[in-house]
This record gives structure tokens, sequence and C-alpha cells, in this order.
């Protein structure tokens, strides 16, 4: 058994460290994403000539794709890690 010196374990670590707060950083940016487009689909729905059903229907699309797209990405990620 190798016992590593503090610079090694360093070295280790730190993609692991970066890694995590690139990832963070991409799901909040996510996150504000999501947000920014509840926000705007009101100017959207106007600047296209939307009626109330129309903007909701898109609304409704672009969750269905955001959350189909998270159950492949998950069972993607599982299959990889295992």
């Amino acid at each position: 058994m190798k016992i590593l010196t503090s610079a090694e374990s360093q070295h280790r670590t730190s993609p692991k460290i970066i890694e995590f707060i690139v990832l963070h950083l991409v799901f909040g940016l996510t996150g504000v994403l999501h947000v920014v487009g509840g926000a705007l689909l009101p100017a959207l729905a106007v600047s296209a000539s939307l009626r109330d059903n129309q903007s909701g229907l898109l609304f409704l699309c672009y969750f269905v794709g955001s959350a189909i797209g998270a159950l492949l990405g998950a069972r993607q990620q599982r299959d990889s890690v295992a």
C-alpha cells in the first residue's frame, strides 16, 4: 500500500474540486435560464402574436422536454458510473 504525500493528495483531489465547482455553476445557470424563460413568456407571446392557450402549450412543451432530458441524462449517468 502506497502512502500519498500531501502534494500527491492535493493533485488527486484538485480535478474533483474543479468538477464540483463547474457542475454547481452550470446547475445554477440552468436554474436562472428556466426562471428567465418564464419571465419572458409574456413578451414572447406578444411579439409572436400567441394566444394564451398557445403560449401555455409552448411552456408545457418546454417543461416536458426539460423533464425528459433530465430523466434520460440521469439514466445515462447512472449507467456510466456502474
